[in-house]
């Protein structure tokens, strides 16, 4: 049985607050978070039985049998990553049927899957951002955690795309003119963040160098009076600290007002979004970010696609709908979901960007069209990604949206164990590295490690 840290209580208070921040969780991830802090709890008291810890989960069922069948069979608890989840379960069900090995499913965020390894509830935890897998080491380490050590295992990888549900064509946000938004600066999504609702200048959506359909800071306004961001966000430090953000002029710009989406669970997808951005993650900054919050990728990809004058972010298998929860239809088509990458794009690779009939644009999915371009230049940024020390969160390039910036919109994926894997960890780690496993991936709009690492 592992130590869990010096202080019980500590940790118990901890993952209570874990339990609070995930407010939109489904009641199987409520239920996973109950059992962490119970099992806590047992500890603190002397309760706790030795088969509850990652080093005996995997072999405490290997000498029972299904009932007349005489096949041995065991169980993996897995869980974490909303992202991985739709991933998970397609192949769950094969995984199952060839090793007779039970694997329990959940999902809560890759933050609460890290946890659930850390304190032993979880066999395997799945984080879909290195970032996630960074930060889980840190806390064994800074928490001086006994019997734990994060090992991370290199499994895929995706890229996160800002998505826009507006009046203009191909479903983008707009100007008055209207111009379409069909791409957004960085500087401009984190004031969008730190505020929460905004509107769009009367042209400013016509600006950019070269002149790019694209959202600048600059032609962001609020309603009613002009906003100064704070010194501060999120208790870090904030880069745009004393921005002054003007106030909408009703006659001539366009407020709407627009809301910005984000998670109201911690999980890889928002700690990729934040880093591009340069704002806290929710394990610095619980409160989240500004605007509406909703529960994984579905949930803002659902409440996007639900309400008109939105603009949010998903990897980019949910909004091609190929991963459970809901989809861009066609990129646009029947008025869902426009898709952007974020940023200007140099013109040194604009040739790898989709274009809208005759327009070249900032590097968004085409309408009504292909998002093979997209998942190109993606892939391309992965390759690098490959390289990076996930312990560390170190080790890369970045080139994905751009190459000017410290973090990216790419990220990779990973599966983690207490230590080496078992026996029976390591069959499912096996599985879903192997080539036959691609197919899973594909179909959930994600790379296997074969489409980028050359493995």
């Amino acid at each position: 049985m592992k130590n869990l840290q010096r202080s019980p209580k500590t940790t118990q208070k901890k993952l209570q607050r874990l339990g609070r921040k995930t407010k939109a969780v489904s009641p199987v991830v409520a239920t996973l978070i109950l059992i962490i802090v119970a099992i806590i709890g047992a500890i603190s008291v002397g309760l706790i039985v030795s088969n509850i810890g990652t080093s005996t989960a995997g072999s405490a069922n290997q000498n029972l049998s299904k009932a007349g069948s005489g096949i041995a069979t065991t169980t993996l608890t897995l869980g974490g990553s909303t992202t991985l989840y739709p991933l998970d379960e397609t192949a769950i069900p094969v995984f199952e049927s060839i090793y007779h090995i039970t694997i329990t499913d959940s999902q809560g965020g890759s933050n609460a899957g890290m946890q659930g390894v850390i304190s032993g509830a979880l066999n395997i935890g799945a984080a879909s951002s290195s970032s996630a897998v960074a930060t889980a080491a840190t806390y064994v380490t800074a928490n001086n955690i006994l019997g734990v050590t994060i090992t991370p295992t290199l499994i895929g990888g995706s890229g996160v795309v800002v998505i826009e549900n507006g009046a203009a064509q191909g479903a983008f946000i707009a100007d008055k003119t209207p111009t379409q938004c069909q791409g957004v600066t960085r500087q401009a999504l984190q004031a969008i963040y730190e505020i929460g609702s905004f509107g769009i200048t009367a042209t400013g959506c016509g600006t950019g160098t070269p002149t790019w359909s694209t959202l600048q800071l600059a032609a962001i306004c609020t309603s009613p009076a002009a906003t100064t961001l704070p010194a501060t966000f999120g208790g870090a430090t904030n880069p745009l600290a004393g921005t002054v953000i003007p106030a909408c002029v009703v006659a001539t710009d366009n407020y709407a007002p627009f809301t910005a989406v984000s998670r109201s669970d911690s999980g890889g997808t928002e700690d990729t979004f934040t880093g591009y951005i340069g704002l806290p993650n929710q394990a610095a900054n619980p409160a989240g970010l500004a605007g509406s919050q909703q529960s994984g990728n579905a949930g803002i990809l659902n409440y996007v696609n639900s309400h008109p004058n939105t603009i949010g972010f998903v990897d980019i298998g949910f909004a091609e709908g190929k991963a459970t929860g809901g989809n861009c239809t066609t990129y646009g088509v029947g008025n869902l979901c426009g898709v952007a990458i974020a940023e200007t794009i140099s013109s040194s690779t604009i040739s790898a960007i989709p274009t809208v009939g005759t327009a070249t644009a900032n590097g968004y999915v085409a309408y009504p069209g292909s998002p093979s371009a997209t998942e190109g230049f993606i892939k391309s940024a992965l390759k690098s990604l490959s390289l990076i020390n996930p312990l560390t969160n170190t080790g890369a390039t970045i080139s994905y949206p751009d190459t000017g910036n410290s973090n990216g919109l790419a990220r990779t994926f990973y599966f983690v164990t207490n230590g080496a894997p078992t026996a029976t960890e390591q069959q499912w780690i096996s599985f879903m590295t192997s080539y036959n496993a691609e197919t899973y991936y594909q179909s959930n709009g994600y790379f296997s490690v074969y489409d980028f690492s050359g493995a």
